[in-house]
């Protein structure tokens, strides 16, 4: 076909090439896509990119609010993952991030424009970047920070603080207040008509004993997506995530 109208258009050919060859490599990528479900319900998609020297590990919490007791709960719980976990203080947790060449983050940055993309009711996440050929280590990282984090009354406050601050800021915002009725009207009685961040009177009601808690429902297995984009497979990634 290309040689039939090499002839006539050159320029044609050339994006009738491209094309294929595309449609080549988009075939492949798909090939090195696997989704599995671990006997403990958590379900993992690893993406296998060859070339990239950049990995990323993202986890996806579903139903947010469906666990909040208190509105409030699962935003603050977002802000102190990586504060602590049972055996790294927020200092160590730092210095074994700058070393992996790593960034976490647990939540959208409220006064970064255009950062809201996981500023969602449905779902929160904690996701986290590294070179790849640290990514053994920033998963062993990755997984301490998730499963066994330690939430202190200290830490706590501070957040608290820090998020009422916010919900004045943002009840000036038009657009935040709009959002919040719009829900209001149409999830009404659901847990989906409450703002993410949360009444004031409910969050200074919010006590460590909430917090663990909520942790305890929202981050149950069956409840979770992993995902993990490297140039590493399946075969190799796998055991580490067992």
């Amino acid at each position: 076909m290309i040689e039939k109208f090499s002839k006539f258009n050159k320029p044609l050919v050339l994006f009738i090439a491209v094309l294929q060859f595309s449609s080549c490599i988009h075939r492949k990528t798909k090939k090195e896509i696997t989704s599995i479900t671990l006997k403990n319900g958590l379900k993992v998609i690893i993406k296998k990119l060859p070339d990239t020297r950049v990995a990323g590990i993202h986890l996806l919490i579903g139903r947010r609010l469906l666990f909040e007791k208190l509105s409030g709960e699962s935003y603050l719980t977002q802000r102190l993952l990586g504060k602590r976990t049972k055996e790294l203080s927020e200092r160590e947790i730092a210095i074994k991030l700058e070393r992996l060449g790593a960034d976490l983050k647990t939540y959208d940055n409220p006064y970064m424009p255009f950062d809201d993309y996981y500023n969602s009711r449905d779902f929160a996440y904690v996701r986290m970047r590294v070179m790849d050929k640290n990514l053994k280590q920033a998963l062993k990282l990755f997984a301490q920070i998730v499963r066994y984090p330690e939430f202190d009354s200290a830490n706590l406050e501070i957040e608290k603080k820090k998020t009422l601050m916010l919900l004045k800021t943002l009840e000036r915002s038009p657009s935040y207040v709009a959002e919040n009725n719009l829900f209001k009207i149409l999830f009404k009685g659901t847990p989906l008509e409450k703002p993410i961040e949360g009444y004031e009177n409910e969050l200074k009601q919010i006590s460590v004993k909430n917090i663990v808690t909520y942790y305890s429902k929202a981050y149950q297995p069956s409840n979770l997506i992993l995902t993990i984009v490297s140039s590493h497979g399946v075969q190799k990634l796998l055991p580490l995530i067992d």
